[in-house]
């Protein structure tokens, strides 16, 4: 039991509602009463009749036994009323503290998947007007791009990460020791495949630069048309990233790759590629986290737009369009001579500064510069910005995509 302290409302609140006490005698019998007790006769001890004065009436006697029982009463019903309040004041008191504490973890939340986030755990991360996008690189800091595969093996998903320039380190070197700054699980995707693999770079005849890798003897990289499709595909992107267009294939520093739909591959020609890549939005699984992801289309850019509308074919999940259906087009066209893009919204067409018009701009600013733009126009947009990019200015094509904390 409790002990507790009341002011002076609260014992008058507690003697209000304690039980009242009533004398149910009839008012005229009990004056009968006292008035024949009055003229009784009493006998002395000589034996003569006495009127004697009556004795004077202990009216105290009720009072004091109503007084005794509802003490008695109100020292069995207050230690139970008390003892109940108590505990319903303690009740009260826990659940307001339940409450705080998870008023507490909600607003502690966002801290945490900022933590999270800078020791490179993906996390949930709500729109508030950042990019997916490199577009800026202070002098003293360089871009490393590598692919991953999804978990189905069905695409790639470009990750970059901006590092400190190290002039003891090449940026092959720096590949070459990626993978520990690479939490494929986290981001929901499957594990990175160049492992065990070595890259340098060689000068042409032609003064350019090419890319070597060289894979072991006992490499996957022929087993299934899957895995060689994330082979090359992984290989184009890195040779992308470098600004080299010629892949040379050693296996063990022998000249060629054995790969069971193309046989010996020696090199790889990306300027035959004529195939562009349009950019769609990827959410894996269970995942809040969206990424830029490319897929090889053979369509111009004035048509590009369009197809960047339209499902994709494989897991219609996890893959959607970077273009809403309800955005409209009035001209898209780049000027080869200049390498800047215009694109112009057809009358209409409602522009919101939100995730979903960030994630089409961005993945428009990738597919421009797929096809040779180096700077793109928004015209007719309705609203000045869209996360970072300025609509009402032309905006240079981004350096990297995806970018994660290194």
């Amino acid at each position: 039991m409790h002990k507790s302290t009341f002011n002076d409302d609260q014992l008058e609140k507690l003697l209000r509602n304690m039980p009242k006490v009533k004398d149910t005698q009839d008012p005229e019998q009990l004056f009968a009463n006292i008035s024949s007790r009055l003229e009784e006769k009493k006998i002395d001890v000589n034996g003569n009749d006495l009127i004697k004065t009556p004795k004077r009436k202990r009216t105290w006697i009720l009072p004091t036994l109503a007084s005794i029982a509802a003490i008695i009463i109100v020292s069995l019903v207050i230690p139970s009323f008390l003892y109940e309040q108590d505990s319903a004041t303690e009740e009260v008191n826990k659940k307001a503290n339940v409450q705080k504490s998870i008023i507490g973890e909600k607003q502690e939340e966002p801290e945490n998947f900022t933590m999270m986030a800078e020791d490179g755990m993906m996390t949930r991360m709500a729109f508030d007007g950042g990019s997916h996008l490199i577009t800026e690189l202070p002098e003293d800091q360089e871009i490393i791009t590598v692919a991953v595969p999804d978990v189905f093996a069905q695409f790639i998903v470009p990750i970059s990460f901006i590092v400190p320039k190290d002039g003891e380190m090449t940026n092959l070197e720096r590949i070459e020791t990626i993978q520990e700054h690479l939490h494929e699980e986290d981001w929901g995707l499957s594990s990175y495949i160049l492992e065990n693999v070595k890259f340098s770079e060689e000068q042409m005849d032609n003064g350019v630069k090419k890319l070597i890798i060289d894979v072991p003897e006992n490499h996957p990289y022929g087993n299934g048309s899957a895995m060689e499709i994330m082979f090359l595909s992984t290989v184009k992107e890195m040779a992308k990233q470098l600004g080299v267009s010629t892949v040379e294939f050693r296996t063990d520093s022998k000249p060629g790759i054995m790969l069971g739909n193309y046989g010996e591959l020696k090199v790889l020609d990306l300027e035959k590629e004529k195939a562009k890549r349009l950019y769609y939005i990827f959410q894996p699984n269970g995942q809040i986290q969206k990424f830029l992801v490319p897929f090889p289309k053979e369509v111009e850019f004035t048509k590009a737009l369009e197809e960047m509308k339209l499902p994709m074919e494989i897991d219609l999940q996890q893959i959607k369009p970077a273009i809403p259906e309800s955005i409209q087009f009035k001209s898209v066209g780049i000027d080869p001579s200049t390498h800047h893009a215009v694109i112009e919204f057809a009358e209409g067409t409602t522009l919101t500064n939100d995730e979903t018009n960030l994630l089409m701009v961005e993945a428009i600013l990738m597919t421009a510069k797929e096809h040779g733009a180096q700077t793109v126009e928004f015209k007719n947009a309705t609203v000045d910005f869209i996360g970072p990019f300025n609509m009402l200015e032309s905006i240079q094509v981004p350096l990297a995509v995806n970018p994660m904390p290194y």
